[in-house]
């Protein structure tokens, strides 16, 4: 039902499964955080619905375009169109890789999206923290409820989903979503929002074990998405 959304997952799960045994033993080790898988499993609720007024964009922050819209990123965020992936590794020498190997890395994270971005701060662990921002033109749902809902099923199987919601920023409806791979070390929040009958998705990928301020941040950066 969702062509782009399902692409975007499936790169997701091919890019963590690839990951080294060595690389899941880091990703897993305490000093990356608590897992947040929960040891309960229930039913989220699809009802949820928070409001919330636009929120400042922070000081510090920096705006990145690409692909008919723009969003704010914090500042150790690096991103932009994924037609520049060389502009992109270029501002990234703490990875410690030459051109054209970094930007071979860079590229297993981009799907079929207008904007990307990674999180410099994670370039040495297993699943670096990145954003996509994919814009989907066709889609057969006609509202966010029922996007929503074909998101959900999308999901099914190879992530377990553990938060779905609706978010109100200014003039802007969200529905978010937050799962976690079955058999890897990664996370998935998708914000999606209609835009004149067609359907934004910006889709963070992240270690389980990420904290609670990257979560913020997640909520920020989809607070401040502007179409062009």
């Amino acid at each position: 039902m969702i062509k782009k959304l399902s692409l975007l997952l499936l790169l997701i799960t091919i890019v963590s499964c690839g990951q080294t045994t060595e690389s899941k033993k880091t990703a897993q080790s305490p000093s990356s955080g608590t897992p947040l898988e929960a040891k309960n499993s229930t039913t989220p609720s699809a009802s949820a619905t928070s409001s919330n007024l636009l929120p400042a964009i922070p000081a510090g922050w920096q705006w990145i375009s690409g692909g008919r819209a723009r969003i704010a990123v914090p500042p150790s965020y690096v991103g932009g169109s994924p037609e520049n992936l060389a502009a992109i590794a270029a501002q990234l020498p703490e990875a410690g890789l030459d051109q054209g190997s970094l930007v071979e890395l860079l590229g297993r994270y981009v799907g079929p999206t207008n904007l990307f971005a990674i999180d410099r701060t994670t370039l040495t662990k297993a699943f670096p923290t990145n954003l996509s921002l994919a814009l989907d033109g066709k889609p057969q749902a006609k509202d966010l409820d029922s996007y929503l809902a074909g998101a959900v099923r999308e999901l099914a199987g190879d992530w377990q989903v553990q938060q779905q919601e609706k978010i109100t920023f200014g003039n802007r409806q969200f529905a978010k979503i937050r799962a976690v791979a079955q058999k890897t070390s990664v996370a998935v929040t998708i914000y999606i929002t209609s835009d004149a009958g067609k359907f934004w998705l910006l889709t963070f990928t992240s270690e389980k074990g990420a904290s609670n301020s990257v979560a913020a941040d997640f909520q920020q950066i989809a607070a401040s998405l502007r179409s062009l």
